[in-house]
């Protein structure tokens, strides 16, 4: 089994976050730019997110195909320090210890305590896992900025079947992601905020490789709200479903490009869109050389448009 497959969803955001080292021209018309600092919070949050559903769902899917022998005792995950899953398999602890991310961009220090359905393995339909944290810290080592993650996510398995499929198979894979009242500390200026998450992640097999789709599961494709690290109410909304390839490979060789896809995040009366799926020379594509996104703030001191090559 390869387990690198399983860390998709970290590997399908990352480019929204990189945005966020990209300084305004200071010829631009605009001096509040809080709505576009708060899209790159929102990805990062995202990410990490994400990452702590794919690492609890690894554990179960390694503890429920390996031997019982193994059960119950501490073993590596990739990204972790250890894990412990309990003898009946519905139970699961994963410990960061200052971790080097899979990716090796991040660190991450904390412990996440898992449940799963007590009638289902997490590869049934409708399998439910609930993680809780008391805190996951977790810093990006390029300019060691960080957050903090509290609360509890539900993840649901929908149609069933595990990621790990995808590579001699051609199952579809649904995720339902839920985060009701999140705390997340922005290390900047240290506020904690309150977040909801809701979003769904489709995964599948095509003729290139694996392929991500993520939408927002609220009412008009909402996938997150809350207070912002500025104190102001905030709206992401995913107008256009975004979606990932793995660019001709399912593990550790994959280069995941985020082809196509629209995320809208509303802040006062201030909107930034980000639109993924161009090169680098600002043409549109749909193509594995999607390496620029394009970034639309409107707000009352007038519109911008400014490109930004991530890779």
């Amino acid at each position: 089994m390869k387990k690198s497959i399983l860390k998709i969803t970290t590997l399908t955001l990352g480019a929204s976050l990189l945005f966020a080292s990209c300084r305004r021209d200071k010829n631009d018309p605009l001096e509040d730019l809080s709505s576009i600092n708060h899209a790159s919070d929102e990805a990062a949050v995202n990410e990490e997110s994400d990452q702590l559903a794919d690492d609890a769902g690894t554990a179960f899917q390694t503890a429920e195909s390996s031997s019982t022998s193994r059960i119950g005792k501490l073993y590596r995950l990739c990204g972790a320090d250890s894990v412990i899953v309990s003898q009946n398999l519905k139970s699961a602890q994963i410990y960061y210890n200052n971790s080097l991310s899979c990716d090796g961009k991040r660190r991450r220090t904390g412990i996440i305590n898992i449940n799963l359905s007590l009638d289902k393995q997490w590869k049934d339909k409708d399998a439910v896992l609930t993680i809780t944290t008391d805190g996951m810290s977790i810093t990006r080592l390029k300019d060691l900025k960080s957050i903090t993650i509290k609360g509890t996510h539900i993840v649901k398995n929908i149609n069933g079947g595990l990621v790990s499929d995808l590579i001699t198979s051609n199952t579809i894979i649904k995720h339902e992601i839920t985060a009701r009242a999140m705390s997340v500390t922005l290390e900047k200026n240290g506020a904690t905020r309150t977040w909801d998450a809701h979003r769904f992640r489709t995964i599948s097999k095509n003729n290139t490789g694996i392929e991500v789709k993520i939408e927002g599961a609220d009412a008009g494709g909402i996938a997150a709200k809350g207070i912002n690290r500025n104190g102001d109410e905030f709206t992401t909304t995913i107008v256009e479903p975004l979606i990932a390839n793995s660019c001709n490979g399912i593990s550790t060789d994959a280069k995941w490009n985020v082809l196509s896809g629209i995320k809208s995040h509303n802040v006062k009366n201030k909107t930034v869109a980000v639109t993924y799926g161009y090169d680098s020379a600002n043409n549109k594509v749909n193509t594995c050389e999607a390496n620029t996104i394009k970034i639309n703030f409107e707000g009352p001191k007038g519109n911008l448009e400014r490109f930004y090559t991530y890779k």
